[in-house]
Parts: structure tokens; sequence; C-alpha cells
């Protein structure tokens, strides 16, 4: 195939509705957990963070609260995923080869915000949050004492409780600049003159932080009943620095993917052997991957400051892609076929149905065509029989 503007244009149009498919292959559920915030700037600093108003009786003027300024700020940071095509490719009209790549960069701008999002929270034990503790600890200041949103155990499995409910989640995810997809397939593009190569990647701006950590309760024990009752009491049961009670309540628990069953049959049976399940459907029940993942280790999207030569050379398997491919269209081919079998196994079994209910009609016309001859035949047999026995009787 011949490459020109208009047949470069046509196959990018096509990749990038093979993104577009891609961002339909993936479950978005950050947004479960942390609340998205707009960023026009390098970083933005959250200085409210620390207070929570209460609501309180107005007598005389205003009570004014200051806001305190804890100085918790959150710098964006550039993620960007990069693959190579090579000119070739189109020329010999290969390109459908690479369809799969380009929708798994669409799939892969929907989970990067997950990756993020539940990466940090699962290190909320290390990083601090605004009050200069670590989101996860046992010593929180509050008014003169402190209190704990962590129970550490060793070796134990972490699992997180938080509250959602309210305009503010626990964790902050901050979008500076959405996953835009780009083409450079120019022929006077760099990579064209030097590698012989297209190139087409996403890249976003954005990052991820604490908010209150009071709406957030880790336990490294295992999960119970009896436990996390503990670890929702201790978020529902937290005041402010002069004790009014903040109002919290838990709404989601967070688990890895080796307790998905564990948290599925605390929350999501309605019975127990005991009786009535006091825990059906208490929380909302979030399984992730990534609580088990650093932050920067996604497949396909990496936090840089610029697209670096390795990244923009990595080979691609291709034998990979088209077993991909295959496997992709013989899944397709697979369903087209058993959906015909099953609709020509109906059609038959339709006119099966018909021609029998014809024969049964056609039997049956013939059954009493049969009969009444029979029965006419036998009166008029009976008719004749008894006029010869009256004309006999009237001879005598």
């Amino acid at each position: 195939m011949k490459t020109t503007a208009a047949t470069l244009h046509a196959a990018t149009t096509a990749f990038r509705i093979d993104f577009e498919k891609g961002k339909t292959q993936a479950e978005s559920t950050f947004g479960k957990v942390a609340t998205e915030v707009p960023s026009s700037t390098t970083s933005n600093t959250f200085s409210w963070l620390g207070d929570m108003p209460n609501m309180k009786e107005w007598i005389g003027n205003r009570v004014l609260e200051a806001v305190s300024t804890h100085g918790y700020t959150i710098t964006n940071k550039n993620y960007e995923s990069t693959v190579q095509i090579p000119v070739t490719a189109f020329e010999d009209d290969q390109i459908g080869v690479y369809k799969p790549v380009i929708t798994e960069l669409g799939r892969q701008s929907v989970i990067h915000p997950n990756q993020l999002v539940y990466g940090i929270l699962a290190r909320g034990n290390k990083e601090l949050c605004y009050d200069g503790k670590p989101f996860f600890s046992t010593s929180h200041p509050v008014g003169d004492g402190t209190v704990s949103n962590f129970d550490e155990v060793a070796d134990g499995t972490p699992w997180y409780v938080l509250a959602t409910g309210g305009s503010l989640k626990p964790i902050i995810f901050q979008k500076r600049k959405d996953y835009t997809f780009t083409a450079m397939n120019k022929a006077d593009d760099e990579s064209v003159f030097t590698s012989n190569k297209y190139r087409f990647g996403i890249d976003s701006r954005c990052n991820v932080g604490f908010g209150f950590w009071q709406m957030a309760y880790c336990s490294q024990k295992p999960l119970t009943a009896d436990n996390f009752d503990a670890a929702r009491l201790a978020i529902e049961d937290l005041t402010n620095d002069v004790g009014v009670p903040l109002g919290l309540q838990a709404t989601v628990i967070v688990v890895p993917p080796s307790l998905k069953a564990t948290a599925e049959k605390l929350f999501k049976k309605a019975t127990t052997a005991d009786g009535d399940n006091h825990l059906y459907n208490a929380v909302e029940v979030i399984s992730s991957a990534w609580l088990n993942a650093p932050i920067d280790t996604a497949p396909a999207v990496k936090s840089a400051g610029s697209r670096t030569a390795e990244q923009q050379s990595a080979p691609i398997d291709i034998d990979t892609i088209r077993a991909g491919l295959k496997e992709e269209l013989t899944a397709e081919v697979t369903a087209e076929v058993t959906a015909g079998i099953t609709a020509e196994m109906a059609t038959k079994a339709e006119a099966d149905a018909k021609a029998k209910i014809a024969a049964d009609a056609e039997f049956k016309k013939e059954l009493t065509a049969s009969i009444t001859a029979s029965v006419t035949k036998k009166i008029e047999a009976d008719a004749k029989a008894k006029a010869a026995a009256d004309a006999k009787a009237s001879g005598n």
C-alpha cells in the first residue's frame, strides 16, 4: 500500500477508534475512594486539611475559625506510554497486527488512576499526610492526645476501611491534564528519519495525595467480623479537637485479591451458620491488585520527565500480538458460528414441530374418515337386516 497523507490519516483515525475501544475494556474504581481535584498549575497546596468545621448554635457574633496552614502540597507528575510501529508495516498493509497494542493504550489510560490511588493507599503507613504523621499512624495528634487509625501486625495482610460519603474522600486524585492520544506519523518526524518508525502514545499530568486520615483505617489483623467492627467503630467514634463527633460512617472496604473471597463472605452473604449476618451489605467491597504493587510499575504508563530512547525503542513482540489477534478473531468467529448453529437448530426444531402437527392433523383426518365409514356401513347393514326381518314378520 502506498503511504500517503490520506492513508496515514485514515490509519491514525482507526487507531484512535481502537484507543477509545480499549477505554471500554477496563473498570475505573478510583473515584469510589478518591476525590478528583482539577489542577491548573505545577502543584496544589491544600492548606485547609486538618480543619473539619462543625455547626454550632449562633449566639452573638459568628465564631470565626481560622483555617490552619499545614502546607500539604501535591505536585503534578508527567506520565506517558509510547509504542513504535515500523513504516514498513504501513507500506505492507500490516498495521492490523498492531491494533491490540493501541487498544491496550486505551485500557491503560483508564486503569492508571486506579494504580496511583490504590498504590498510595498501600503506602499510607510510610508516606506522610498533612499532620506530619504517616497517613496510617498510631499517633495522630487530636486535641491534647493522640488517635490511631492503624492496627499493625507483623506479616499481616493489610485491608482498609474507608468513609467515602462526604464531599472529600480519603485520597485526592489531582489532574492537571487528561490522558491524551498522540500520533507522530509525518514523513519529516525525527523518528521516521532516524529509525523509519512512526510513534503513537498517551500522556497525562496528574498525581495523588492524602486527604483526611480520619476517613481511613488500616488493619493488618485477620479480616474477621470482630476486627472489622473494631475498625469501623474507630472511624465512627472519632471527634474533633474539642470532642464533637465528626459523624463519619464507614462505607467501603478495600482488600487485595487474596482477601476478596473472605470479604465477600463477610459482607455479601445475608445469613451465616449462626443466623442473620449483621454485616450483610454493611460496606462495598473493592478488590485491587494495585495494593500489592509500587506506584510506578504500570505495564504501559510510566512516570517520566520526557519519553526516553529506551521507552521509544522498546521492542514489540509481533508473535505475541499475532497470537492475541488470532485468539480474539477465533473467539469472534466461534461466537458467530455458535450463534448460526443455534439459530439453524431453532429453525429446524420449529419446522419439525410444524411438520409433526401437520402429520398429526392428517392422521386424525384419515382416522375420522375411516371410523365414519365403518359406522355408516354398520348402520346401513343393521337397517337392511331390520327391514328384512320386518318383511318376513308381515308375510307370516
